[in-house]
């Protein structure tokens, strides 16, 4: 990929993160509304995270993982079923009442919440991507699946129609 091209995908997540962060959702997603902050997450989750991992070069990956302490504890946490636990809990903890709270109240707590939730979603979309060289890749239809059911993941297990998700036929079970 040319290095221009890195650059405007570096440049689209960061300006998919500035709304979200600063104003307009910024505000009331620290203060106001846990709807509004669950968007900005999901923001964060689809856009920022894949954006900022597909603007790396393959040498700024191959770099990055090349100490063995590194490349081995990515290699565990990016195991999609690791990787896909430790999202949707770090998810689902962001907008419990205790750190939500804690993030009106400080810039700080709500600088480290969002940070995890880049990092978490950096870990997430690792595997997806395909982009990071000597690693084992999801199969194309175990991709599909996975970011088909991705934007879900906050939504209570409930509330969830797998029917739906995966275009199953039968009745939707009722609300």
């Amino acid at each position: 990929m040319s290095e221009v091209r890195r650059r405007r995908r570096a440049l689209g997540a960061l300006i998919a993160l500035a709304p979200v962060t600063l104003w307009p959702v910024g505000d009331p997603a620290a203060t106001v509304s846990l709807s509004v902050a669950t968007i900005q997450r999901l923001v964060i989750m689809q856009l920022v995270a894949s954006g900022l991992l597909l603007s790396l070069s393959t040498d700024a990956l191959v770099r990055l993982t090349r100490p063995a302490p590194v490349d081995t504890v990515l290699r565990r946490i990016t195991h999609p079923g690791l990787a896909m636990a430790m999202v949707t809990v770090l998810g689902t903890l962001s907008l419990a009442p205790p750190v939500a709270d804690g993030g009106a109240r400080s810039m700080l707590a709500r600088a480290v919440v969002l940070l995890i939730t880049l990092v978490g979603n950096l870990i997430l979309w690792w595997q997806e991507l395909t982009i990071v060289p000597g690693t084992r890749h999801l199969s194309p239809i175990a991709r599909a699946v996975r970011i088909r059911l991705g934007p879900r993941r906050h939504e209570p297990l409930d509330r969830v129609d797998l029917r739906e998700s995966l275009a199953l036929p039968g009745p939707a079970p009722p609300a």
